[in-house]
């Protein structure tokens, strides 16, 4: 039996071009994890030799949930650049992501009791949003501040040997990808925080892979070597 046994870990952050890092101090909230930083990735192989030409080669990959960032859905601070889908976050609750969203609901709902056109209470609420960020009372949730999913795939090889004389081998085998079924969705998740989406998955994920398994299937073939 040969067993292999792979472990990194890393942190990868990333400061956006529209924050130069001499300003990291004035737009600290552009300073955070990139999408691909994934802190522990394992993965654990092994062949084993069995009676009568027969092989088994399992694979097991582990990699921790990689991040992703939040967006809005309309100019939140009337700005440009990279503020424009911005997501305004209280200074005293820093993880409430959809304070904006919120607000903006019971604000219009209460205005619209009271009379009020839907599209102005909308607009005004959109603005005390602003003025509370340009008052200082909230400010721009943080780089890619929340984790998608962790990453595990068990897959396996089956074969058999048929030897030819001393260079022919012929081998039938058998392979099945994502054994447990898994659906990994990595860190596609919904983003928009004015969205029913948010928070839920929106594709599959794959690390270092030509394609992505959505579930179990497998493949047969033969290999022929002299």
């Amino acid at each position: 039996m040969v067993l292999w046994v792979r472990w990194w870990w890393w942190r990868h952050y990333y400061l956006p071009q529209l924050c130069p890092r001499w300003l990291s101090p004035v737009c600290s909230y552009e300073w955070g994890p990139c999408t691909n930083d994934e802190r522990h990735h394992i993965t654990v192989a092994s062949v084993v030799d069995l009676p009568k030409g027969f092989q088994f080669a399992p694979i097991l990959q582990f990699g921790t949930a990689r991040p992703y960032n939040l967006t809005n859905s309309y100019n939140t601070i009337n700005a440009g650049g990279g503020t424009a889908l911005a997501v305004v976050v209280p200074n005293n609750d820093l993880k409430n992501y959809t304070y904006g969203t919120d607000y903006i609901s019971t604000y219009v709902a209460a205005a619209v009791a009271n009379g009020a056109n839907p599209d102005d209470a909308s607009a005004a609420a959109q603005g005390n949003i602003a003025t509370c960020y340009y008052t200082a009372q909230c400010t721009i949730a943080k780089y890619d501040p929340l984790r998608g999913q962790a990453f595990f795939q068990l897959d396996a090889k089956f074969a058999k040997n048929f030897k030819f004389g001393e260079r022919v081998n012929i081998q039938l085998v058998a392979q099945a990808f994502n054994l447990t079924n898994r659906a990994n969705y990595g860190n596609n998740f919904g983003n928009n925080i004015a969205s029913s989406t948010l928070g839920h998955p929106t594709g599959f994920f794959a690390p270092n892979a030509t394609f992505i398994p959505r579930s179990i299937w497998g493949e047969f073939g033969v290999h022929f070597t002299f």
